[in-house]
């Protein structure tokens, strides 16, 4: 660790609609994310927290809204944005993923 030299100061984000936080993931991640569900944890006028998880590698529905529902309540989120990255199509009129994102 480099002794005297601070993190330069966090970038602002100016969000005016739920399209500008998927926009912005990218730039919190520092990457863009592929077939990945990205929670990000709003507290204040701040993005507190951002997780990035495998669509592949996800365990059952039940135990990930139960784990992402302790880490929400650690983070005391104001709000919760939950989105799918994935190349995946919809069929007959549902989102891909729409049952894990419920």
């Amino acid at each position: 660790m480099l002794r005297g030299v601070t993190p330069p100061d966090r970038p602002t984000i100016r969000l005016s609609s739920p399209g500008d936080m998927a926009i912005a993931i990218p730039m919190l991640l520092g990457y863009h994310p592929e077939e990945s569900l990205v929670v990000s944890c709003i507290r204040g006028p701040a993005v507190d927290l951002t997780m990035r998880f495998d669509l592949d590698d996800l365990p059952l529905a039940a135990d990930l809204a139960d784990e992402l529902a302790r880490r929400i309540e650690i983070a005391r989120a104001d709000v919760t944005f939950v989105a799918v990255f994935t190349d995946q199509r919809p069929g007959s009129g549902v989102l891909p993923y729409d049952a894990l994102v419920e």
